[in-house]
Order: C-alpha cells, then structure tokens, then sequence
C-alpha cells in the first residue's frame, strides 16, 4: 500500500475540498491510514516493509503468509533478516498484534 499513497492523498486532498468530504475524514486520510492493519503475506523483506514501517507503528502490522504459495518458514525467517525488528517488535508482528483484533482467539 506505501507505493499508491500519493493517489490517496491526492483524492483526499481534492475530497477535503468539498463538504462532504471533509467530513468523511475529518482527521486526514494519514490519520485513518495509520489506523489501518497490515499483514506480512508475500512482503517479508526489507524492501517491502521498508516502506510500510516508516508509515505505520509496527502494533500495526501482523504476521501473514502466501500458504500454499509460498511456505511459512520462508516469511518467519524473512521477518527475522530483514533488519527492521527489534525482538520484542518481531513478537508483536508474530503474534501480539493479531491476538489483540482477536482477543477468543489468543
């Protein structure tokens, strides 16, 4: 999502301009994007995440996979060597993170 953030922000700046879009996202589209969640699915690398860190805290990203695509060790260990966490910020990606949206199912 990082890489279409300027056409967001471009639409909500010519939304802004109109009454009723400004009260659709009253606090800026930055705002309610950072609220958003992501997932790891297929982007277990520095040069996906990247991008993704440096727009939201990392309480909002959680771990995903491309299963069958894809195994799952590769993304566990892709998170692991991308340099972009700190062990206590990787457990949050892990697992943390998703078990606070799904509190049951922690």
């Amino acid at each position: 999502m990082p890489f279409l953030l300027e056409r967001f922000l471009f639409q909500a700046d010519v939304q802004s301009k109109t009454q009723e879009g400004a009260k659709k996202i009253p606090n800026g589209v930055l705002y309610e994007l950072r609220r958003l969640f992501f997932d790891t699915a297929q982007s277990a690398n520095p040069y996906a995440l990247g991008p993704l860190t440096r727009l939201v805290a990392n309480t909002q990203i959680c771990f995903g996979t491309d299963f069958p695509y894809r195994a799952m060790a590769d993304n566990v260990s892709g998170l692991a060597e991308c340099g972009l966490f700190r062990a206590r910020d990787l457990e949050r990606v892990e697992r943390t993170n998703a078990a606070r949206l799904l509190p049951r199912l922690a």
